[in-house]
């Protein structure tokens, strides 16, 4: 009876600090491209510098109108069968910049050119983020002049 007692009490404690919730971030970026033709593909790297808007959050975490800043590097293989696209991101608080979050993306469909949905995931972070997860959903769009725009729908747990 003492075991159960002090494990409920453990259960009950680790829940009162845990933090869940979902938020949308909407993000503008600059890129710089590179690229080569080799053996019937387009391997690019992609380099991005971004500024998002949390515009959506039922999380004081997350609070609507806050802004976060993005650098991302990604690898896109393109062949006629289509991409093999990978990210990997540092997110920071533009309130305090000891808060990053740590992301990774993939997608399999779109292009450089008309974008496309993909999934991303917050795999940790420092600060306020620390200890976080999330589960993101996202649309790429790609603009002229080497600019872009992505919607995140996230699922996280802290």
């Amino acid at each position: 009876m003492k075991k159960l007692f002090i494990t409920l009490i453990l259960f009950g404690i680790t829940n009162v600090y845990a933090e869940s919730g979902e938020y949308t971030i909407s993000s503008v970026c600059d890129y710089a491209k590179s690229a080569i033709d080799t053996n019937n593909k387009t391997v690019m790297a992609l380099n991005f510098e971004c500024i998002a808007t949390i515009i959506k959050s039922d999380s004081d975490l997350f609070k609507v109108g806050e802004n976060l800043y993005a650098n991302a590097i990604t690898s896109i293989v393109k062949t006629s069968k289509g991409i093999n696209l990978s990210s990997y991101n540092t997110i920071t608080s533009a309130n305090n910049s000891n808060d990053l979050m740590f992301g990774e993306g993939s997608r399999k469909a779109g292009d450089i050119k008309s974008g496309g949905k993909g999934k991303s995931v917050i795999v940790g972070g420092t600060g306020k983020y620390s200890g976080m997860k999330a589960e993101c959903e996202y649309v790429a769009k790609y603009h002229p002049n080497n600019k872009s725009s992505l919607i995140s729908e996230c699922v996280f747990t802290k």
